[in-house]
């Protein structure tokens, strides 16, 4: 009776593990009609309510993520010797192996280049397609959990996603981490519809569709493409449902192709960039002996790859690493074998592969974005099943202090955000020099006495972009331009001796009727290979 009033009134409720959303042996009573008409108003009350707290989470996560992105943050390391490969490339350009140890998908290099051309380079153009991804990451993984599990299931999981910090914060950078996470969602949200309707015009073409898209727009959708294929493998065969065994043999062999595909135009050209990552990557490969790679495998696990919605290293996800194998352990009790398969399958793809030196596991929450709406998904059926307990009946109030406390996570997010728009004061310092301290000493025209491949990323990219830039000047020929102000700039003096005497030699011969507007040395530390301090000393002349 219990189930059967849930069914009618709540909507597409789906099996759990006993005890969790039903009683494990409910009594075989007839309910009287006014016991019964309570119980159908209580759990249409507690359907709504759901969906309440359900849009309040999208919003604060869409919000949080709109935020970080209109806050137009500076560049920093890593997205600036991305972005420095667009520079001075042709559309052809952009598909080859990428300078500086970058590597990108080509549909992600044609969309932001062209996205450049059209639009310019400023920090809210080049951030805008990983806005969109993330949010519709967002609203996609919402559908998908909406259909697999129950509504409380699936509300805790979409709460962890919305307020997870890596999540929020790669869905308004320039790298191809939010497109990571959203083909992932989409991979698994086609494959269960395809599940459910084989024969769907729409459901084969869509499943067809990101197949075919996920290798040329993410590189470890691999590892979710090979978990969704297999598992609709195994679920047909196990059902004997000929004509979707035929279909799905035909998915994976399209799938085989674009992995071959993948790997002989997109990857293996990049060897060099590979290889650099690789000893960067050197904490997510395991070790060989057996009882060193369980500890690796513990370790990684409970760290930042589990970082929903918080963690960091050192087992400082080990509460999420806990609720993600209580979601796996009630899934399996019952019987969900097709969604666990597909949820779990990345992760051991992804071991695969890291055994292999192939593609790292755990180092870091940007690079398994890909491992992101499976952590959360059983991370939410966990915390329902710690939530109900031993109890027979589901207790509201729990949840609620659990959802307010993501709440709370989200108003924090957003108010660090406020409080420090940036990643690094670095990155701060870099910009508002060449963009704002500068230009408001007249300084039009800049002139560097380094050569360009000296100057720290940062610099290079701010410095790049502005119109009238030369890198390399002599200091003597640069200060005989006296119709204008003269702006030098000089970095990392102590690294470069002799090109910092010849410019001090050249002020000593400055007319009388110039003036030294600003002799200046400022510290950043900027990520750009080292997180060693890089000095900038910035010169502005005045014109006679």
């Amino acid at each position: 009776y219990w189930g059967l009033c849930c069914r009618c009134c709540a909507g597409a409720l789906f099996q759990a593990a006993p005890g969790v959303f039903i009683s494990a042996r409910p009594q075989s009573r007839q309910l009287a009609p006014k016991e019964a008409a309570t119980l159908m108003q209580w759990a249409k009350d507690n359907s709504r309510s759901t969906y309440r707290w359900l849009a309040w989470m999208l919003c604060l996560g869409i919000g949080w993520r709109v935020l970080r992105w209109s806050l137009g943050m500076p560049m920093w390391g890593d997205e600036v010797m991305l972005a420095l490969n667009f520079l001075d490339r042709s559309w052809d350009g952009w598909l080859q192996p990428l300078d500086m140890g970058q590597v990108a998908p080509p549909l992600f290099m044609l969309l932001h280049g062209i996205l450049m051309q059209i639009a310019g380079y400023s920090e809210w153009i080049l951030r805008l397609p990983a806005l969109v991804f993330g949010i519709g990451a967002l609203l996609l993984f919402a559908r998908f959990a909406y259909d697999v599990v129950e509504q409380r299931s699936a509300l805790c999981a979409v709460a962890v996603l919305a307020v997870a910090y890596y999540s929020v914060r790669h869905g308004s950078e320039f790298k191809p981490y939010a497109l990571d996470l959203l083909l992932a969602v989409g991979l698994l949200f086609a494959s269960y519809r395809f599940r459910c309707n084989p024969l769907g015009r729409w459901q084969i073409s869509g499943l067809v569709l990101v197949i075919v898209l996920a290798p040329l727009c993410s590189f470890p959708s691999i590892f979710v493409t090979a978990g969704v294929i297999t598992g609709l493998l195994a679920d047909a065969l196990v059902k004997r449902e000929r004509h979707r065994l035929y279909l799905t043999l035909g998915m994976a062999v399209l799938a085989i192709i674009m992995a071959i595909t993948q790997y002989t135009a997109i990857i293996a050209p990049q060897a060099q960039a590979n290889e650099l990552l690789k000893t960067l990557w050197q904490g997510g490969f395991p070790p060989g002996d057996g009882f060193g790679f369980l500890g690796w495998l513990v370790a990684q696990s409970a760290g930042r790859l589990m970082a929903y919605p918080l963690g960091g290293r050192h087992f400082g996800s080990v509460l999420t690493l806990l609720l993600v194998c209580v979601g796996a352990v009630s899934l399996y009790r019952t019987r969900q074998w097709f969604l666990l398969w597909i949820l779990l399958m990345p992760f051991a793809g992804n071991v695969v592969a890291a055994a292999l030196h192939w593609y790292p596991y755990g180092q870091s929450a940007r690079i398994a974005q890909h491992l992101a709406p499976s952590i959360c998904l059983l991370a939410g059926v966990g915390m329902v099943t710690v939530l109900l307990g031993r109890h027979k009946l589901w207790i509201p109030r729990r949840l609620v202090w659990v959802l307010c406390g993501l709440s709370i996570i989200g108003f924090g997010g957003m108010a660090e955000v406020m409080a420090r728009p940036y990643k690094s004061r670095g990155d701060l310092l870099a910009r508002d020099l060449i963009q704002q301290t500068l230009p408001a000493l007249d300084c039009r025209t800049l002139q560097v006495v380094n050569i360009v491949n000296t100057v720290p990323v940062n610099f290079r990219w701010y410095l790049a972009i502005h119109s009238t830039t030369r890198f390399g000047v002599d200091p003597v020929q640069a200060l005989e331009h006296k119709d204008e102000p003269v702006c030098l700039l000089l970095f990392d003096a102590t690294r470069d001796p002799d090109t910092a005497d010849r410019l001090d030699q050249a002020l000593e011969k400055i007319s009388a009727s110039q003036q030294l507007i600003r002799d200046e040395v400022q510290t950043a530390y900027i990520y750009g290979g080292t997180h060693h301090p890089h000095q900038v000393r910035s010169i502005v002349l005045s014109a006679e």
